[in-house]
């Protein structure tokens, strides 16, 4: 009765590690059932802990301590699961010199190095039932190692994105107010539009990388500008000013801003979907009159105040997605200082 047990909880083991492996590394639609809770639970404990004192250089360690558990946990069950099958059987392994049975520690021993390869040759897989098995021990080992780096190397390259649109960004002002002014030549906005055309593609890049590798939101950088989240809102207010707060016949072409906007959207709904609560207190307005003082023409304040009003929930879920990412919106979208007032702890 033992061996049925062990033999049914080992497969069991082996198929749910296995289905959660291949769902989170090759699945691109989210991770596995066991490391989307891992990760979202060890994030939010780590958020609720970030928030009662803002600590970024701490929580900047989180999502590479996330990367490690998970891979550690993967090779841990599925070394477990294979154990309790060769535990199964009375002489699934047995000593190569005197072909006596091995003992539960030698076993777990054997399933250890034949998983990872190493093929020692001190036991071995006693029948032909025990001898296949070892075989698909040894090709179940050299496909984690294998997905492991198909999993580690995208997740990087998204880490890397991410760094690359929030300088992008940066380059072009700290403040929405700052980006709109410094774009202003007296007439319109030069060539503005065109950096508009440059980041879609950017963000609509990095909403399908969140999706395929939603671990990435737990890479969390210690300065806001290097941040994607940040830089997010602070180019999607920007927006906001060019298309609700400067006048009508100054506005830059929408056909320029609109696959912008869309593209901000895009992402937003892609973080919605994996369960992300994006509904938070309104955020801070932007200060429309600091336009007005560089002799940029503005709308009616009245008029100001229905667009607000009208953009309320999609400023409201970007103040959402900061805080989710572990960042307070009077601290970096600041109008007074610039995102670099991102406190560093």
């Amino acid at each position: 009765m033992s061996s049925i047990i062990y033999m049914l909880s080992g497969i069991t083991l082996v198929l749910f590690i296995v289905t959660d492996i291949v769902w989170t590394t090759l699945r691109l639609s989210g991770g596995g059932p066991l490391t989307a809770r891992l990760a979202n639970g060890v994030w939010e404990l780590a958020l609720k802990i970030h928030h009662r004192r803002m600590n970024h250089r701490w929580l900047n360690n989180v999502g590479f301590s996330i990367v490690i558990v998970t891979i550690l946990i993967w090779g841990i069950v599925l070394w477990m699961g294979w154990t309790l099958i060769f535990l199964s059987g009375e002489r699934a392994v047995v000593n190569a010199q005197t072909s006596l049975p091995a003992d539960a520690i030698e076993r777990t021993y054997f399933v250890g190095y034949t998983l990872i390869t190493l093929g020692l040759g001190d036991y071995r897989a006693d029948g032909s039932v025990w001898r296949i098995a070892t075989v698909i021990v040894s090709a179940n080992g050299f496909v984690f190692v294998t997905l492991i780096v198909t999993y580690i190397l995208p997740v990087v390259s998204a880490a890397s994105a991410k760094r690359q649109f929030a300088t992008y960004v940066q380059s072009l002002g700290k403040t929405p107010e700052d980006i709109v002014i410094r774009a202003w030549n007296g007439q319109d906005f030069g060539h503005l539009y065109q950096h508009c055309i440059n980041l879609t593609p950017m963000i609509l890049s990095l909403a399908q990388q969140r999706l395929s590798y939603p671990i990435i939101h737990c890479f969390h950088a210690y300065e806001a500008r290097t941040e994607d989240s940040p830089n997010l809102a602070l180019l999607s207010e920007t927006l906001f000013l060019l298309e609700y707060g400067v006048a009508l016949e100054h506005r830059p072409d929408p056909t320029a801003l609109y696959p912008l906007r869309s593209a901000i959207t895009i992402f937003l709904d892609t973080m919605g979907s994996r369960g992300i609560d994006l509904l938070s207190p309104n955020p801070q307005i932007p200060d429309i009159a600091k336009l007005q003082a560089h002799d940029i023409p503005i709308i009616s304040e009245a008029y100001f105040q229905l667009a607000i009003e009208e953009r309320r929930a999609d400023r409201q879920r970007l103040a959402a997605l900061f805080r989710w990412d572990g960042w307070r919106w009077e601290e970096v979208i600041d109008s007074t200082v610039g995102i670099n007032a991102a406190k560093l702890l």
